[in-house]
């Protein structure tokens, strides 16, 4: 089992992307988009992904050393675990982003709650039309996942630290800016 690791980035911002990309060190493949249009840049990156399952990071997430026992135990179609929030000044958050096997479409399209801390078989990805969205965390790639009957399995653990940013599209668009 291969693994791909998508990096979209428009303005990568050191040391956030030197973070980044180090986290990834147990991949088999690391591409880096640096183009307008993140959706498109990552649908052209999965693509070209020579990875069974690919997982798409921010350029402001990283992944924590915790992947490196998870990703021995890959599984199915979408193997998603929850993730740490930092807050903007740094401090991280003990509240874990989670999700149950039990999240209904609805839920996910409001709140976005199945996000990129998942990898995904890349014939799945391409299979189910990848990004389509306008912005690159896309829930909608997700509910369409859960209505195919993807085989989703939950890893227990977090591995990867997401970067709150209140500005970001995804959080307005989750209602979480303040």
């Amino acid at each position: 089992m291969k693994t791909t690791i998508i990096i979209p980035t428009l303005n990568a911002h050191e040391p956030w992307f030197l973070k980044a990309v180090a986290s990834c060190a147990f991949a088999d493949e690391i591409i880096i988009t640096r183009k307008d249009g993140l959706t498109n840049a990552v649908n052209d990156a999965a693509i070209q992904a020579s990875g069974d399952y690919i997982a798409v990071l921010p350029d402001d997430d990283y992944f924590l050393p915790e992947i490196n026992e998870a990703i021995k135990n890959i599984d199915g179609d979408i193997w998603h675990f929850p993730c740490r929030h930092q807050i903007e000044d740094g401090e991280i958050s003990a509240e874990l982003f989670d999700v149950s096997p039990g999240i209904t479409k609805e839920e996910n399209l409001r709140q976005n709650r199945v996000h990129g801390s998942s990898f995904i078989k890349k014939n799945v990805f391409r299979f189910l039309g990848g990004y389509q969205g306008d912005i690159c965390m896309d829930a909608h790639l997700w509910n369409r996942a859960l209505t195919m009957g993807s085989k989703f399995v939950y890893y227990p653990g977090p591995c990867v630290v997401f970067r709150w940013n209140k500005h970001s599209m995804l959080q307005c668009r989750a209602g979480h800016h303040g």
